[in-house]
């Protein structure tokens, strides 16, 4: 399955110095495990079975890193039976590509945006987004462009958004930065082994960058859409919201139309149970403390429909 290979190097650590003896390069080492292991996880779930080995070499400071996956047959014949062509043919590679610990191709200057800019892997993003929070996310077919506040988008792989996402792997690239709040490491260099290009080069002002974020509650989304709605039961003025059915499910909405709202409540045209109402409804949905919560809130009402006394008509174009 082939095997993905760089070397670290953290700068400033004599020879005197061994890994057991200074703590925050053990976390990094430690970490560093770990991201590799829980991201190839993360990409290919139970398809693989990674292995890790580092090793620190003679020059101080310096470590091998190689990723690589066991065979397994058993996944491998799942894997094919998925016909999904990432999956049939795992790459460590790929892994690390998306972690941004490989080396990637430059962009040249005709090619870049000002209001796009493609960024290569997860440690690239970090260190672009300098700290500042995702403010949205827009998903494309394989790509997604995250945006952290102003105007400018940057452009990542889905694997790639994957991995900025998971957990196991946020918190590996943040030990990782710790080891730079060490005096004795002056930076942390990547290199590619193969060729020994610079992959990636951090120092003591990039520790905030990879920090572990907070946790918070999040909105996911907030959407108008056109909707058929059946009023399920009698309207009053209520903060939970008037009750519909969409035919499948129960909706509770907030009522916001107020031009509909005045002729209801001057009993100008009856409202009962069972009239369908064509509207336009907001709906939000946010992640708060791990659940999933919904608003819905109608913004306004198209036509209202009554079986009894309307003959049928077609939905809205």
């Amino acid at each position: 399955m082939g095997l993905a290979t760089i070397d670290i190097i953290f700068e400033g650590m004599s020879a005197s110095c061994a890994t057991s003896l200074n703590h925050s390069v053990s976390e990094a080492i430690i970490g560093l495990d770990s991201l590799l292991t829980h991201a190839a996880t993360a990409l290919y779930g139970s398809i693989v079975d990674p292995e890790v080995d580092i090793r620190r070499t003679d020059e101080p400071g310096r470590y091998e890193v190689d990723l690589g996956f066991r065979s397994n047959i058993g996944m491998a014949r799942r894997a094919e039976l998925s016909a999904v062509p990432m999956f049939t043919d795992p790459d460590p590679q790929i892994v690390m590509r998306a972690l941004g610990l490989a080396p990637h191709d430059l962009v040249s200057e005709s090619e870049e945006s000002l209001s796009t800019e493609e960024v290569d892997g997860v440690l690239t993003l970090l260190l672009e987004l300098a700290g500042r929070e995702v403010s949205q996310v827009f998903f494309m077919r394989d790509c997604v462009d995250v945006r952290a506040g102003g105007k400018k988008l940057f452009h990542v792989s889905r694997a790639s958004y994957q991995l900025f996402c998971n957990i196991e792997v946020r918190r590996g690239l943040a030990a990782l930065g710790k080891a730079l709040a060490d005096p004795a490491v002056t930076g942390i260099r990547v290199l590619d082994r193969a060729s020994g290009a610079v992959i990636c080069a951090l120092t003591a002002a990039e520790i905030g960058h990879l920090r572990m974020p907070k946790v918070r509650d999040v909105k996911l989304t907030d959407t108008v859409v056109t909707v058929a709605l059946q009023l399920a039961g009698p309207v009053f003025r209520t903060d939970e919201g008037w009750l519909f059915t969409d035919g499948r499910q129960e909706v509770r909405a907030q009522m916001c139309d107020e031009q509909f709202l005045r002729v209801v409540d001057n009993g100008i045209f009856p409202i009962e149970p069972g009239m369908i109402l064509i509207v336009n409804m907001r709906v939000q949905s946010a992640q708060v403390a791990g659940k999933l919560t919904t608003d819905c809130s109608i913004i306004r009402v198209l036509d209202l429909r009554d079986s009894a006394s309307h003959l049928p008509m077609p939905g809205i174009a």
